[in-house]
């Protein structure tokens, strides 16, 4: 569903993304539009809680790929960790995040 705005939203996200940094993905499929978009960046980081994205890197030897630990959540091939997501964000210089769905609070 929306896949080609979901491959236009990933290329311009990837076009912001400079040589040497560090950045940090989560799960969703526009996310994995931004790996696919990366293919002409070398010598950056990615820090991602999913395993799709890692996968996704697998052959790319000029990117540093590093998953985060904690339990595997089947729904949306991510692992999960209280803490994880704040250190992660403390230390790479952007962040893209997909947003799988939001409940709002009843209290």
């Amino acid at each position: 569903m929306f896949a080609e705005e979901k491959r236009r939203i990933g290329q311009a996200a990837s076009e912001l993304v400079s040589a040497g940094e560090m950045i940090a993905l989560t799960a969703g499929t526009t996310t994995t539009e931004v790996v696919r978009s990366l293919r002409s960046l070398s010598g950056i980081t990615v820090v991602t809680n999913t395993v799709n994205v890692a996968m996704e890197l697998s052959n790319r030897k000029d990117i540093n790929v590093f998953v985060t630990g904690g339990t595997y959540a089947g729904i949306g091939s991510r692992w999960w960790a209280r803490r994880g997501g704040g250190d992660v964000g403390a230390v790479c210089g952007r962040d893209v995040v997909g947003v799988n769905g939001s409940m709002r609070s009843r209290d």
